[in-house]
Order: structure tokens, then C-alpha cells, then sequence
């Protein structure tokens, strides 16, 4: 393993209790605000101490607290990339660079420098100080300052969070370019779901201290596994398990029971959910039957015709234009009275346009359901 984490860190209202293992890869580590995460790198970089535990980084013991093994941060060969970047006020981007590079010999060094000013687009800004960069040049000069001293480990903290939308893809790809030619271990932390999935093949989930999940991103999208888990990766339709008697789940807020997948044990859910693009939503005949039938199969038109496992009557209660999706806020019929809504979400380019007030029904496919604990 390049990288074993097994700490504990106990502060005044919260407790860190993460056991993690990577690869030479990029791992994503997804969170809420104040999950832990920054704290998790700060114990790997030895900013904090963990109370008790162990951090392996390619066979170097870095922490043990059993050996009282607790190495200085300046001797983990670990590359950190702070939120704000931390660079140094005072210095220009090249004395910025140079506080990385090992070097001594002054001619290494200042090839070395130029080498990173070339690799990183920042010719020109040699002699200027962070106050007059860009949030994206702060950032390459904080990236080629962190390769430059050739890290065993790099560390991201939410290394996107102070740029644009454009700029931030353009940082992404550039980021990925050159993590692949140094391939070097990268832990990304982020509250940014979609920023996780596209950096990052393998991730873990924090809440509340706790690392909750860890696995491939496809199987952790597709099987959460926890209500935290399944909020983080973006589930806007979660409802609690009432009761569990003979196979069948009741969900209250949802007025319907769903069969337990098969070999689910019913005692470990307490939860299900179902995301808001997986719904299929269907117009309601005159008659008030609906266009599903007898309920268990969608219509040959449309595009999934997953065998559905609950067909709920709802009414459409507001309609919210997105630029490439429509979302769709439903209650159900009769049930005024209750907060429960459904978010649907349909791409506009499948054309099914429902308006407010409209009479729907709303299938859920059997495969789509997030059986959650």
C-alpha cells in the first residue's frame, strides 16, 4: 500500500476516528463542511498529532503511537496545497518556487526554478508578488513550489474552491496532466461531489469524524450505503423505514411498502432513496388510471422501462428551469399536510414537459432504489 491511515484525534466537541488505505493513485476524500477532512491531512502532513493510531506512507512509518514514532512535518516528504495556497507574501513566484527545491548548488537551482516557471505558464511573472496574481496563477506557482521539492505525497484541500467554473475545469485538466507525469500518491479532499468523481477513480466519505465508505466512485454512486453517504453524492428523495415485517419495508412518508432486495438483511436499513434523475415521471389518463398499466413495467416509449417497484399519484407543485434540466417538485396526492416532496429531474432534450398543478404519477425502478442504514 503507498498510503495506510489508522488515526484517532479526540478535540473538545469532535471526534476523528479515519482508517483509510490508497494506492499510487488519485484517492477522493468527499465531506460536508467540518467533517474532518482538512483535519485528516493535517494529521497525515504532521501539522496535528493524532491521539492514538498509525500513518505508513511507502513503508515509512510516519506516525505510530504504540513505537512513539511521530515524524516532523519537514521530514514526511509530503506536498501539501493548502486551500488559500499559503504562499509566502514577501517572496516574488520564482523565491516562492525556490523554497521547494532541495538543490544547493546555485546553477541547479536556478535552472530548476526556470524549468517550473516554463512547466507551469508563468514566464513573465517571475518577479511578481501573490498580491498581484490571479487565483489561478496563485495556484500554479503553489503547484510547482509543492512538485518542486519532489513529494512522496501530495495533499489537496479543496484546491479549486477560490476560481471560477471555467478556470477551475481548465485547472482540472492541467492538475490531472501533471499528476499523471510525476505519478505520485494524491489525496484530493472535497464537498464537491462532481469535482471527486471526475479527479478521482477511488474515494472515501467523512461525517462527523467518521470515514463511513471507501471504494471504486461507480460502486459508491451506485450503492451509498449510508444516509450521509447517499446526501453527499447528491440523493434529494431519502425517507425513513417505518417497519420491517415479512420481506417488505413500509415507508410512511412515500404511502407505500417495497420488497427487501433480495438477501437484505431488513434490520440493517433504515432508510431508502431514490435519485431525482432515476424517477420516471408520467402523465395521468382522464380516466385516473395513469399510462403505466398494471403498475410493474413503464411504457415501450419510454427511455428505461425498469420494472417498477411503486407507482406514487403526486402532483406537480413547482417547476424550476435549469440550463440543460428541468427540476420538478412534487408532493404527493393527499398529503398536504406533510413536508415530504419529491425532486425529479429530467433532461430537457427527452422532451417531457409537465406544468404546475398537473396530475402525475411518479415510478420508481426496482434497480434505482438506495437501500440505506
Amino acid at each position: 500500500m503507498a498510503l495506510e491511515v489508522r488515526i484517532k484525534k479526540q478535540f473538545p466537541d469532535f471526534l476523528l476516528d479515519v482508517e483509510f488505505q490508497t494506492e499510487e493513485e488519485i484517492f477522493g476524500v468527499l465531506g460536508e463542511s467540518g467533517c474532518g477532512k482538512s483535519l485528516t491531512l493535517k494529521c497525515i502532513a504532521g501539522i496535528e498529532r493524532p491521539d492514538q493510531g498509525r500513518i505508513v506512507l511507502n513503508g515509512r512509518e510516519l506516525f505510530d503511537s504504540k513505537k512513539g514514532i511521530n515524524l516532523p512535518a519537514r521530514e514526511r516528504k509530503i506536498g501539501y496545497l493548502f486551500q488559500e495556497y499559503a504562499l509566502f507574501p514577501n517572496m516574488t513566484v520564482e523565491e516562492n518556487i525556490a523554497v521547494g527545491i532541495k538543490e544547493k548548488k546555485k546553477g541547479e537551482k536556478k535552472k530548476k526554478i526556470h524549468d517550473y516557471i516554463q512547466k507551469f505558464f508563468l514566464e513573465g511573472l517571475e518577479k511578481k508578488h501573490p498580491s498581484s496574481l490571479s487565483g489561478g496563477q496563485k495556484q500554479r506557482v503553489a503547484i510547482a513550489r509543492m512538485l518542486a521539492a519532489e513529494p512522496e505525497l501530495i495533499l489537496l484541500d479543496e484546491p479549486f474552491s477560490a476560481v471560477d467554473s471555467y478556470l477551475k475545469w481548465k485547472l482540472e485538466q492541467m492538475l490531472l496532466e501533471w499528476l499523471e507525469e510525476v505519478q505520485v500518491t494524491t489525496l484530493l479532499v472535497s464537498h464537491n461531489r462532481d469535482e471527486v468523481y471526475r479527479l478521482c477513480d477511488r474515494m472515501g466519505i467523512i461525517h462527523k469524524g467518521h470515514m463511513e465508505v471507501c471504494g471504486k466512485k461507480q460502486e459508491i454512486f451506485q450503492n451509498p450505503g449510508t444516509v450521509s453517504a447517499a446526501i453527499l453524492t447528491g440523493c434529494k428523495n431519502i425517507a425513513r423505514i417505518a417497519t420491517i415485517t415479512e420481506g417488505r419495508a413500509e415507508v410512511a412518508d412515500w404511502r407505500t411498502a417495497l420488497p427487501l432486495p433480495d438477501g437484505g438483511v431488513g434490520e440493517a436499513f433504515t432508510h431508502v432513496g431514490v435519485r431525482a434523475h432515476d424517477i420516471r415521471m408520467l402523465t395521468v389518463d382522464e380516466d385516473g388510471r395513469g399510462s403505466l398499466g398494471d403498475g410493474r413495467r413503464g411504457l415501450e416509449d419510454i427511455k428505461n422501462t425498469e420494472e417498477l417497484i411503486a407507482v406514487l399519484p403526486a402532483v406537480v407543485e413547482r417547476k424550476i428551469e435549469g440550463p440543460f434540466d428541468d427540476i420538478y417538485v412534487l408532493r404527493l396526492a393527499m398529503q398536504k399536510e406533510t413536508d415530504t416532496v419529491f425532486r425529479v429531474e429530467i433532461a430537457r432534450n427527452e422532451g417531457a414537459v409537465f406544468i404546475e398543478k398537473q396530475n402525475v404519477k411518479l415510478g420508481i425502478p426496482k434497480e434505482k432504489i438506495l437501500w440505506l442504514r
